[in-house]
């Protein structure tokens, strides 16, 4: 019996770990096919402790050093040259005999350690990473790390023994570009549900703290902005709310500066007074949400972001908020639009206001927050995971 590499390009010490790595290596702990589960990840220094939210026995952790140097593209293309020999090295020494990566840059190491005799390997939540970087202006077309992301991406859909992307929409993308449906399982990001259920108690709490009065609407905005995110633009869409829904304010957690934030906020001409931005603990983020009457999820609608699976849309709906969304974002949007459990948004006066109206008659339905929680269950639920992983022979 061999052991089973878990590949993420992302560090211990990262929201994403936390949220999508965390929760797939306790389902796999539970496999009886494999002896012992290595968790590989990169890391910007030594000695991050490994302590995932549940009981480990059978997993190892390995860390694959970032490079500090500048320029940090040359940081990147050594760290891809040396990186996959690292992989193999671990690989030999576990009797390896299968590498599931977390994402298509985590998938192209492990397509490159093929060279090094690795074993076979799985791409889960595989996205079209390059043309995400592309669309949002993050990388030009002549960027190196686009080339090579773009070829290796398509090295993956012919090598990967299988691919689980995030969305139905890049399913069917894949079935139409000829990969095989045998080896096409889609696995949305998923979500807690009863580490984000609502509760009245929490919702008080938060709301407290916040010194946010009961008859206030307060929205919520969880990450970053920038890059595949709208950034001021976002705060156009806020201050359009704070416009048309009196005593409205927004709550802002991200790991960003405040300083930064509130700049964006400055140009998206948001009003400061109603802004409250905060750096919160992962174990946090289901209080506020507790708190918050409506959730704002605005990804920038580029071609490839119908093939996405946002991860705080399923912490959103677990809490039973109202989501306004931009409009094509994976398969998210025209769920929301077709259970009426938010707004659709477009950057045009007419369809915020819209919105805006939606959303003011949505929150006076009573039960309208158990009517949306049931959408985590449906389309979020972690017993995804293990159905995914079941159709793969991986459980």
């Amino acid at each position: 019996m061999g052991s089973l590499l878990y590949l993420s390009a992302w560090g211990l010490d990262e929201g994403l770990t936390h949220s999508t790595v965390f929760p797939h290596l306790e389902v796999l702990q539970t496999s009886a096919r494999f002896e012992q589960l290595l968790l590989v990840t990169v890391e910007r220094e030594r000695g991050v402790p490994f302590s995932p939210p549940f009981s480990v026995s059978r997993i190892q952790h390995r860390a694959m050093l970032r490079r500090p140097f500048r320029p940090a593209l040359l940081a990147r293309m050594v760290e891809y040259l040396t990186w996959p020999e690292h992989i193999s090295r671990i690989c030999q020494a576990h009797r390896v005999e299968l590498i599931l990566a977390r994402g298509a840059p985590a998938g192209a190491l492990a397509y490159l350690s093929r060279r090094h005799a690795t074993p076979p390997f799985i791409v889960e939540s595989f996205e079209p990473h390059a043309r995400y970087m592309l669309e949002s202006g993050t990388w030009p077309r002549w960027d190196p790390r686009y080339v090579f992301q773009s070829r290796w991406e398509s090295a993956q859909k012919r090598h990967a023994t299988a691919l689980l992307p995030v969305s139905e929409a890049y399913r069917r993308l894949l079935l139409e570009e000829g990969v095989p449906s045998e080896k096409l399982v889609t696995l949305p990001c998923t979500v807690d549900t009863r580490q984000f259920r609502f509760s009245p108690t929490s919702r008080r709490q938060a709301r407290r703290e916040l010194g946010v009065e009961d008859d206030c609407v307060l929205g919520i905005y969880v990450g970053k902005f920038g890059d595949n995110y709208y950034g001021k633009e976002a705060f156009w869409i806020f201050a359009r709310f704070a416009e048309r829904l009196p005593g409205f304010r927004m709550l802002v957690l991200t790991p960003m500066r405040a300083s930064d934030v509130q700049a964006l906020a400055c140009e998206g001409h948001f009003p400061e007074e109603r802004l409250i931005v905060m750096s919160s603990p992962y174990g946090d983020v289901p209080r506020y949400l507790c708190g918050a009457d409506v959730a704002f999820a605005t990804s920038r609608p580029t071609p490839s972001r119908r093939f996405v699976s946002l991860v705080k849309v399923g912490e959103y709906w677990a809490s039973g908020l109202p989501i306004v969304i931009t409009e094509g974002v994976g398969d998210d949007s025209e769920i929301i639009r077709s259970h009426s459990a938010g707004a659709v948004v477009t950057l045009t006066p007419a369809s915020l206001d819209e919105a805006a109206s939606r959303i003011r008659s949505l929150l006076r339905k009573p039960g309208h927050r158990e009517h949306i929680a049931l959408l985590a269950g449906k389309y979020r639920s972690r017993s995804l995971i293990k159905e995914a992983y079941s159709a793969l022979g991986l459980l």
